[in-house]
């Protein structure tokens, strides 16, 4: 019987897919910091181990038995104190992962990275997987994710069975934590607590609902080839584009204001200045203002075409997301 281990099983994209394993009667290892963060899990499935990525013992010892892993575990915040941490949690915790598996005969490995180590797009065309690396990455995220994902290939090449999966923004029901910024600009807008588009509106980004996500992530697992990257997208939209669609799902037309890009990127130096003397974390940084202001449409083909994967239209992602959020009032955040 298949048995999965899980790093980030209970973020926001890790919990539904959690979730979605054992409705299907599979036992998961969760590699946790928290046990609290697991309340609500199949405690008859899930079985928790407590330990970090750093740990490299806990890693080994909390996958034996496993058969399959799905690494989604990272440091994706705007901004570090200390910039050592996104290597050391983003490519040492990955390669710690991906040694484990090596040494215990995993079958196979999914690795989420993030469609953001690609470089940007024009307004007309699509990245893809074939798409050049930028020279520069725009945040010490997107830095650590592509050299997480050089990792991942060189153990392919001693023979472990490893695919990447690149989500892009991800929203849906699920837990309200900072990887899922776009439910929180949703909801905002509906209450009417949101008022900004970024710059002028118009730069693209792709958007996906995260039920995609986690069925990407469970067609990798089956049928993703060895070695290969899927991008697991939605639907490429303009900031101007998204929230005329969130206004009319809502049917409220709320005046947004359009923050021009000088003043975006001198407003995060400020918040990065703060956090430093604060010792909390930044809201945002200059290199996440830099990639938000860029084109960056994305195209799933290659998973839709090889994985089976489906790109659930943006306007029923949205009423989906609304319906869940208004019959949990804004569940609390992770």
């Amino acid at each position: 019987m298949m048995r999965f281990y899980i790093t980030g099983g209970t973020g926001f994209i890790g919990r539904e897919l959690t979730k979605k394993i054992t409705g299907q009667g599979y036992p998961v290892h969760l590699l946790v910091r928290s046990a609290g963060k697991a309340v609500g899990l199949d405690t008859n499935l899930v079985s928790l181990f407590k330990g970090d990525l750093s740990d490299v013992a806990a890693v080994e010892r909390s996958m034996q038995g496993c058969t399959h892993v799905f690494h989604l575990a990272a440091y994706a915040r705007p901004y570090a104190r200390d910039p050592s941490l996104f290597d050391r949690i983003n490519v040492k915790g990955t390669q710690h992962v991906l040694e484990a598996a090596f040494k215990l005969g995993i079958k196979k490995v999914v690795f989420t990275s993030t469609a953001g180590t690609l470089a940007a797009t024009g307004p007309d065309n699509d990245a893809s997987e074939d798409s050049p690396m930028p020279g520069e990455q725009n945040t010490g995220y997107a830095r650590t994710k592509a050299l997480a994902e050089q990792r991942c290939k060189e153990y392919v090449q001693k023979g472990l069975d490893v695919t990447i999966v690149s989500p892009t923004r991800v929203f849906g029901p699920g837990v309200l934590s900072k990887s899922n910024a776009v439910t929180r600009i949703i909801w905002g807008y509906k209450k009417g607590r949101w008022r900004i588009i970024p710059g002028n509106g118009k730069a693209f980004g792709n958007y996906v609902y995260v039920t995609d996500v986690v069925d990407g992530h469970l067609k990798a697992m089956h049928k993703g080839r060895m070695g290969e990257k899927y991008i697991l997208g939605g639907n490429n939209v303009s900031f101007n584009g998204l929230f005329e669609t969130i206004a009319s799902v809502t049917g409220r037309k709320r005046i947004l204001v359009r923050i021009p890009a000088p003043l975006l990127q001198m407003a995060s130096f400020v918040f990065v200045a703060l956090a430093r003397l604060t010792k909390k974390p930044a809201l945002i940084s200059p290199g996440w203002i830099g990639q938000y202001l860029q084109h960056r449409r994305l195209s799933s083909d290659k998973a839709v075409r090889e994985l089976g994967y489906t790109v659930t239209p943006l306007r029923k992602g949205i009423e989906n997301t609304l319906k869940w959020l208004d019959e949990n009032e804004f569940p609390d955040s992770d």
